[in-house]
């Protein structure tokens, strides 16, 4: 199994973009296996846990990610070899405190909410109502930004490689609401908890949505862009440079060769 990161690997492959001359065009999605998909269980190359992601759930489908705290990457750089270590433990350090923290806080079954939201007919082969031969990883992402305010984002990962095809694709869909550190450690209320766990299923709706129609070759962002994003990247405030699109009204469309974002436009900066 590989080591790398969910939302870091998404992070870091659009750093290394950003840091080069040109970008390679957005190349939409293989067909769609014939034999339908598996809902739930780990992709290829999943990682967690790691020093910025910990499950916070026995079910392993919500996924904390400290995307702040413990000292920035280049912090580290900048105190050469021994620094990057110790920046490195910092890090570690925040994220299983965190997690230790918000452990079994926030009870929802991300497999069962796609499929109340997710039609079956989207997933499951004519003839096949059991395990298929593509996986469809859906989770609740949980994403500390600052030191008292998180966010949170439907995650939909596309996992090819058991039908055979080497290909991977993320889709995220980020959520309105913010929550604080105090209000996700101490229980979210019925009203907040039935809230969030219904714009979690719209946002799946909508990743197994663009994933179709990436499949169909019917999604094709061509606008280069770079973005900062609160949401994105607040440890390393690095923009990230990719592709846009349009996701409607009051959502920012953004996507790499990695992943494809429906972000919320607050604390986000477009460049083109």
């Amino acid at each position: 199994m590989k080591s790398l990161g969910i939302a870091t690997s998404l992070l870091c492959s659009s750093f290394l973009l950003a840091a080069c001359a040109s970008l390679p065009p957005f190349a939409a999605a293989p067909s769609t296996p014939a034999g339908g998909y598996t809902v739930g269980g780990s992709p290829s190359f999943f990682p967690a846990p790691d020093s910025l992601h910990h499950f916070i759930d026995d079910r392993k489908e919500v996924l904390y990610f400290q995307n702040y705290g413990g000292g920035g990457v280049a912090l580290g750089v900048l105190l050469g070899p021994i620094g990057v270590l110790a920046n490195m433990s910092m890090i570690k350090s925040v994220t299983e405190d965190d997690a230790k923290q918000l452990h079994g806080m926030i009870p929802i079954d991300t497999v069962k909410v796609f499929q109340k939201y997710v039609p079956q007919d989207q997933y499951l082969s004519s003839s096949r109502d059991v395990n298929g031969e593509g996986l469809l990883s859906p989770y609740l992402l949980v994403e500390k930004i600052d030191d008292e305010h998180f966010r949170c984002s439907a995650l939909l990962i596309v996992d090819l490689n058991p039908a055979g095809t080497k290909w991977t694709r993320q889709y995220m869909y980020e959520l309105q609401d913010v929550y604080t550190k105090y209000q996700l450690t101490s229980g979210l209320s019925d009203s907040q908890l039935a809230s969030l766990t219904a714009d979690l299923g719209g946002g799946l709706q909508w990743a197994m949505a663009t994933y179709l129609l990436d499949a169909k070759g019917s999604f094709s962002p061509r606008e280069k862009e770079t973005i900062k994003s609160d949401f994105l990247t607040p440890r390393n405030q690095i923009p990230m440079t990719g592709y846009g699109y349009d996701a409607g009204p009051n959502r920012i469309g953004f996507a790499t060769a990695a992943a494809v974002y429906s972000l919320s436009p607050d604390g986000v900066t477009i460049t083109k």
